[in-house]
């Protein structure tokens, strides 16, 4: 019997988060979204992107996955899991440029990467994992600037980096241990 009640509630739980999820219109009011089941769902959203027509992008490491939710409310994937290009493997970070590039900063035990999603859903790659300038191994944040720049954190590597719109990296600041340390 208590099994069953258990059951019950996490299942009525469940129902209620995927339904009544909320959000924040640009008039600042919350509104509802009423989420049909398994469209919308995320588990560990980890960034957030929202583009010049309202369309919000979703990443979560939870289910190695993109989402998509225009203004009308329809959600739709865009990347799912695996490593190769086009597909995520722990997104930790969304951006989006003017041009309505979509960039994917991931982190997995495969590596780290940051791919681009152009406008006509073309994949590329715009990081490889690695140390170097240019590379990525712990991407955080990702940002864009309205130049269209990307702009990213790494925590490992405690830098911060950036790419122009022509593709040129240059790391813009990183902390040094040594710096701090007495002669």
């Amino acid at each position: 019997m208590f099994r069953t009640f258990i059951l019950l509630l996490f299942a009525c739980l469940s129902l209620v988060v995927q339904i009544g999820q909320e959000s924040r219109a640009a008039s600042g009011t919350w509104t509802t979204l009423l989420v049909p089941p398994f469209e919308g769902k995320a588990s560990q959203p980890t960034g957030l992107a929202v583009d010049a027509a309202g369309n919000l992008y979703l990443a979560e490491s939870g289910h190695h996955r993109v989402q998509k939710r225009d203004p009308q409310g329809n959600w739709s994937t865009l990347a799912t899991q695996g490593t190769n290009l086009g597909q995520v493997s722990g997104p930790v970070g969304i951006a989006i440029d003017s041009k309505n590039n979509l960039y994917i900063a991931e982190k997995s035990a495969s590596g780290a990467r940051i791919q681009k999603r152009d406008a006509l859903g073309e994949w590329s790659l715009v990081a490889a994992s690695g140390w170097d300038v240019g590379q990525a191994r712990d991407p955080r944040g990702l940002t864009a600037d309205a130049r269209d720049a990307l702009f990213t954190a790494e925590w490992v590597d405690r830098r911060v980096q950036k790419r122009t719109a022509q593709g040129n990296w240059v790391v813009l600041t990183f902390w040094d241990r040594r710096s701090i340390l007495p002669p």
